[in-house]
């Protein structure tokens, strides 16, 4: 990690032998934009020579730091820590969700971090449009929330909302109330 602080202090390119998510390994020239810690993860993001575009890559995964030819500046207003942010919101999960949050754009950001999807003013309030994983985990985090809200994408969503529903319902049914 110092290495790569180092490095993006001082604008100098450098190689890291990097271990992707499928287990592919490989080595990377990398201008390192800076470095950004989210959800108990450090990452380092820049501009990956390979592929000629800007990308995020987790220090854990990375197993050697050397020193390269050349430097570089870092693009003029380039936030490191809301690219990191915005891609892991952008990861190509197994479900994309579309919901209509019953709330203000201003409530919505307070209270959504942005690694959960976009958000998007409409007159009827705010859509997120997100990627996730397991619709069941969307669906209560959706009930946490407080707010009404409608669902655009996909059906599956809505099953998994009443079923939480119903295991809500279930739960208070168990045992009378005042007792």
């Amino acid at each position: 990690m110092l290495e790569l602080a180092e490095a993006a202090h001082q604008r100098r390119t450098v190689t890291i032998d990097y271990t992707a998510w499928d287990g592919r390994s490989g080595q990377r020239s990398l201008d390192a934009y800076g470095l950004v810690f989210h959800a108990g993860r450090w990452y380092v993001t820049g501009r990956d020579h390979l592929r000629g575009e800007v990308r995020t890559f987790r220090l854990d995964r990375i197993a050697q730091v050397r020193p390269a030819d050349g430097s570089y500046d870092v693009p003029s207003g380039f936030d490191p820590a809301e690219h990191v942010l915005a891609g892991i919101a952008a990861v190509d999960w197994k479900h994309e969700v579309a919901v209509v949050l019953h709330t203000t754009p201003d409530e919505a950001k307070r209270r959504l971090p942005p690694t959960i999807g976009t958000l998007t003013e409409r007159s009827d309030g705010v859509l997120l449009k997100a990627r996730v994983e397991r619709l069941d985990g969307m669906a209560q985090m959706l009930a946490g929330l407080g707010w009404s809200f409608t669902i655009d994408k996909p059906d599956a969503l809505r099953a998994e909302v009443a079923a939480l529903a119903d295991r809500l319902k279930a739960a208070v049914a168990s045992r009378p109330f005042g007792r």
